[in-house]
């Protein structure tokens, strides 16, 4: 063991812009953030060569520019219609644009650099403390920050450390500036340095998920230290202080007990090989830990009861390869079933409850070990996930929308009968033939009327009785007519709703897309299927390996169960 460098890596920290206020400063941050940091610059710069745009929006826009140009690395003056001064600028602005310097220089590990602008920086910071103005913690935590990583960066570890831990504790810049000093501190040759800044680290109070993640690699790297420093059982119990949910934990026990057999360590090595097989059984490092076990007790236990250990691990290793074998069985001969385990993958990583809850507990049952989930962790299996999801959202919809369809061509269907049935009634009743008899009635009537006004005979309530007998023909041809237009109207608002909604090459180009996005969804679940089966079968490759090795270790022990054997008689 000679390097830290699987365990401490350095760990570079960028905070997002500050000052987006306005709706152009938005716009202009949303680019950015988009990743469009050249069109971000571009909009900033253009924007703020307007006229209509009051003095103090176009140098926060200008000042934007620069931050933009800074983080994105692009010389912004190619852009600027105008020049930017610090003296156009306030402090507040001067300390905005001297902090996205910093932080683009301490990003390229540009440190000269980097120390021009945060002494520029603190000047501020003292400018604005003696008017009294007020400034946001959070950009004097930033201003420290990388106060410490420059004096890290030169050498300076002592007073790098007094300012980090002066820092707010509940800030995550506080653990990365804390490790990063260890790291160099290490990288020095300062390995008690290193182990009190580890030691630091590892013994404070977090607050939120990336200084726990620090303060477990903290944990490892000081067990590390420790070791290389001949402190065994002071290493033993830093590392026994990493949180069992670490993701580093299973993986510096195996480093740890590996490096404990190389130095001879065998009861050092026994105790971490115990403690990774407590977690898990079947990861990784378990399977290593099986094996590794027997292996560093061969000068604690007899012969006898080391090839009854090897016999266990043979027969644990053989039931467990046939178990992943039939589990690559079903991937590869269960269609059905394949399907719902990688939809209870893919819903898993999206933070929802898999519907298919049954299969996939069968998977991870037979997987037995959480590992799986890094089989799917990376880049390019995220997106296929993504794409699964979002491939069954869109036939969900798709089918849903389809099912409307439906139910709508079955209102247009019964609307059309009933237009029908309209039509049939006002024939069955022969309105028409009805509204001509009235006619004729009021007709013949009238006539007699005429006739009756002739003849000075006439008495006038004779004529006034056929007066109300025309009115009430001319009620009942108005009351038919109005039946009439009802029924007419209402069967052609019937039959114009019916053909309006003819939906069937609607529905027919659903089924399409249907069909073509089905085609999508197989080929991603093929994808996927074959990634679980690589993996898998990966596993078993690593079992068959142990299976060997288990054996050559079976026949060297029995070898020696043979000799004490012979030396008894």
């Amino acid at each position: 063991m000679t390097t830290l460098c699987d365990w401490l890596l350095l760990c570079a920290l960028t905070t997002p812009m500050g000052g987006n206020e306005s709706l152009n400063e938005r716009a202009v941050l949303y680019d950015y953030y988009d990743g469009r940091g050249l069109d971000a610059i571009v909009r900033a710069t253009s924007i703020a060569s307007g006229s209509s745009l009051a003095p103090a929006e176009r140098e926060e826009l200008a000042l934007l520019a620069q931050t933009v140009a800074y983080e994105s690395n692009v010389a912004v003056e190619r852009f600027a219609p105008f020049a930017l001064e610090e003296v156009d600028l306030d402090a507040a602005q001067r300390l905005r644009l001297h902090v996205a310097r910093a932080r683009s220089h301490h990003w390229r590990q540009r440190w000269s650099e980097l120390e021009g602008d945060v002494d520029s920086a603190e000047a501020v910071l003292a400018t604005l403390a003696s008017s009294g103005a007020s400034v946001e913690d959070d950009m004097r935590t930033e201003v420290a920050f990388l106060r410490a990583e420059q004096l890290i960066a030169t050498g300076r570890f002592e007073r790098a450390k007094a300012i980090v831990l002066a820092m707010p504790v509940k800030d995550a810049r506080r653990a990365y500036a804390m490790y990063n000093l260890a790291v160099a501190q290490y990288t020095a040759g300062a390995l008690d340095l290193a182990e009190a800044s580890l030691q630091e680290l590892a013994g404070a109070d977090v607050y939120t998920h990336d200084a726990l993640d620090l303060k477990s690699r903290a944990a490892i790297a000081l067990a590390l230290v420790r070791l290389l420093q001949t402190k065994s059982a002071s290493a033993e119990a830093a590392l026994r202080t990493v949180p069992a949910q670490s993701r580093y934990r299973d993986g510096a026990l195996a480093k740890f007990g590996e490096q404990a057999m190389i130095d001879g360590e065998w009861e050092l090595a026994a105790r971490l090989w115990t403690t990774v097989l407590a977690d898990q059984k079947w990861s990784a490092t378990g399977v290593t830990a099986q094996l590794a076990l027997p292996m560093s007790l061969e000068f604690s236990e007899t012969p006898a009861q080391l090839l009854a250990r090897y016999r266990d691990i043979e027969q644990a290793y053989t039931m467990r390869a046939a178990a992943l074998r039939q589990l690559l069985a079903r991937i590869e001969g269960d269609e059905t079933w394949c399907k719902a385990v990688l939809r209870g993958i893919a819903y898993s990583f999206a933070g929802g409850e898999p519907a298919t809850l049954d299969q996939f507990d069968e998977f991870t049952a037979a997987v037995d070990h959480p590992d799986w989930v890094g089989w799917f962790s990376e880049e390019d299996t995220q997106r296929v996930l993504d794409g699964l999801l979002t491939v069954d959202s869109m036939i969900a919809q798709l089918e849903a929308r389809a099912a409307q369809l439906r139910a709508l061509n079955v209102v247009a269907a019964d609307n059309r009968e009933r237009a029908v049935k309209i039509r049939r009634a006002i024939e069955a009743h022969d309105l028409d033939a009805r509204l001509a008899r009235i006619a004729s009635k009021t007709a013949v009537v009238s006539g007699l009327i005429e006739q009756l006004a002739d003849d000075p005979e006439t008495d006038a309530d004779s004529v006034q009785q056929y007066r109300t007998a025309i009115a009430t023909f001319e009620a009942e041809d108005e009351a038919t007519r109005a039946r009439v237009l009802h029924a007419e109207t209402a069967a052609d608002a019937m039959e114009r709703w019916a053909a309006k909604f003819d939906l069937d090459d609607a529905s027919t180009r659903i089924r399409d897309l249907v069909n073509r996005l089905a085609a999508v969804r197989d080929d991603l679940d093929r994808d996927l299927a074959d990634r679980l089966h690589v993996h898998v079968q990966s596993e078993v490759d690593v079992l068959d390996e142990q299976m060997r090795a288990t054996k050559l270790a079976m026949a060297h022990t029995m070898d020696r169960v043979t000799d004490e054997s012979r030396g008894d008689r």
